[in-house]
């Protein structure tokens, strides 16, 4: 979700928010009011290169094994570290919980 607005932009036209306050909710949309929007030089668009289209593939990461993997690493580095200060732990299984949104991002 977007709370602010400060830019716009497709490949014909770069506007930029001008406006005292850039909340979505109090914005003046109307994108041909120039007390509103600063618009480009359609000129200056024109010169801009445009590079080829770049398409996205699917991605073939198997995630669920990835963050296993992770987490196994970080267990073990976090358990060396520990070992080589002299330290001790028992693993709580409700840390994988608490670490899953960080691994799986």
């Amino acid at each position: 979700n977007f709370e602010d607005v400060f830019t716009l932009f497709n490949h014909a036209v770069f506007l930029a928010d001008i406006q005292p306050r850039t909340l979505v909710s109090e914005l003046d949309w109307d994108l041909y009011n120039e007390a509103a929007w600063k618009r480009t030089n359609a000129d200056l668009m024109s010169r801009v290169r445009h590079e080829p289209l770049v398409r996205l593939r699917a991605s073939t990461l198997d995630v669920a094994q990835e963050e296993r993997v992770l987490e196994t690493e970080l267990r073990q580095s976090i358990g060396d570290y520990r070992a080589s200060e002299g330290l001790s732990g028992v693993w709580d299984d409700s840390l994988s919980y608490m670490l899953a949104p960080a691994l799986g991002s």
